[in-house]
C-alpha cells in the first residue's frame, strides 16, 4: 500500500484487520533496496478514526523496534484509547515521540501501566499540562524515574496532589529541582513522608538546604510535627528569621535539644 492508499483505510476496515496485518504495515525489510516490505511512513496514513478502531490486540501488534509506534503523529495519538495503551510495555511507550505523548488524552495517560510509565519521554513529561499531570495515578507517579522527576517544572509541581507526592521516596524528593519543591502547595508539603523529607541521599538531605531556606511562611506552617522531628540539623539551621514566626508550638515541641 502507498501512503495515499493507507489513508483511505476506514474505521470499519481497520477494525477487521488482523494483528498480523497491522504488524506488517511497517516492515523491517523496508530498509533493503528492492524489498517489498511496507515502510514506516505507512503508519502516517492511518486516520484517527482508524487508529481508534483498532482492537487492543491489534494495537499491541504494533512494534517499537520496527518503528511503527515512533511514526504516530499527534493527530493519531489523540485517538489512542485507554484499552489500547494498556497493552504497551516500557519499550513501546518509550518509542512514542514527544509530540505523540503530549497528544494523549488524560484518560489514556492514566491507563499506562505502572511498569511502562517510566518509558514516557522526559521532554514530553516536562511539557505536560496541569490536567495531564493530574491524570497520573499515585501508582504511576511512584514509578516515575529520577530523570523524569527531575524534569518536572514548578508550573507542574504546583498542581501535584497529596496522594501523588506521598508516594515519593527520599531519592525521588532529591531528584526534584529547588524550583519544583518551592512550587509545592502547603497541602502537598504536608503529604511528604517524614522518612523522605530528611533522609539523606549521597550525604545530602532529600529536601536540600537551598530549597528549605526559601520555603514560604505557608509552606513552613504546613510541616507536620512528625516531619519536624525528622529534620536534620542542617535543614533546621537554614530556617530564617522570616520563616521562624510561621512555626507553631506543636511543631517546635517535636524538636530535640540536638536539633
Amino acid at each position: 500500500l502507498t501512503d495515499t492508499q493507507a489513508g483511505y483505510i476506514t474505521a470499519a476496515q481497520a477494525a477487521a484487520l488482523t494483528s498480523k496485518q497491522i504488524a506488517v504495515l511497517s516492515s523491517t525489510t523496508d530498509n533493503n533496496s528492492g524489498a517489498g516490505g511496507y515502510t514506516n511512513t505507512h503508519i502516517d496514513g492511518l486516520t484517527s478514526d482508524a487508529v481508534a478502531a483498532l482492537t487492543p490486540a491489534q494495537f499491541a501488534a504494533l512494534t517499537s523496534t520496527g518503528g511503527q509506534l515512533a511514526n504516530f503523529g499527534a493527530d493519531q495519538a489523540v485517538a489512542i484509547t485507554s484499552a489500547q495503551i494498556k497493552g504497551l510495555d516500557q519499550t513501546d511507550v518509550d518509542a512514542l515521540t514527544s509530540e505523540a505523548v503530549l497528544a494523549l488524552k488524560p484518560a489514556t495517560l492514566s491507563a499506562i501501566t505502572t511498569a511502562a510509565i517510566d518509558g514516557l519521554d522526559v521532554n514530553a513529561l516536562a511539557a505536560f499540562s496541569p490536567v495531564q499531570m493530574a491524570a497520573l495515578s499515585p501508582a504511576q507517579f511512584k514509578n516515575l524515574s529520577n530523570a523524569q522527576l527531575g524534569a518536572l517544572t514548578s508550573d507542574q509541581t504546583a498542581f501535584l496532589s497529596s496522594a501523588q507526592i506521598k508516594t515519593l521516596t527520599d531519592s525521588d524528593i532529591d531528584a526534584l529541582t529547588s524550583d519544583a519543591v518551592l512550587a509545592l502547595t502547603p497541602a502537598t508539603i504536608k503529604a511528604i513522608l517524614p522518612t523522605s523529607i530528611a533522609a539523606t541521599t549521597n550525604g545530602t538531605p532529600a529536601l536540600d538546604s537551598l530549597a528549605f531556606a526559601s520555603l514560604s511562611l505557608e509552606q513552613m506552617a504546613a510541616f507536620t510535627p512528625a516531619q519536624m522531628a525528622a529534620l536534620t540539623t542542617g535543614q533546621i539551621s537554614k530556617i530564617g528569621s522570616d520563616q521562624a514566626p510561621a512555626l507553631t508550638s506543636a511543631q517546635l515541641s517535636k524538636l530535640t535539644a540536638g536539633q
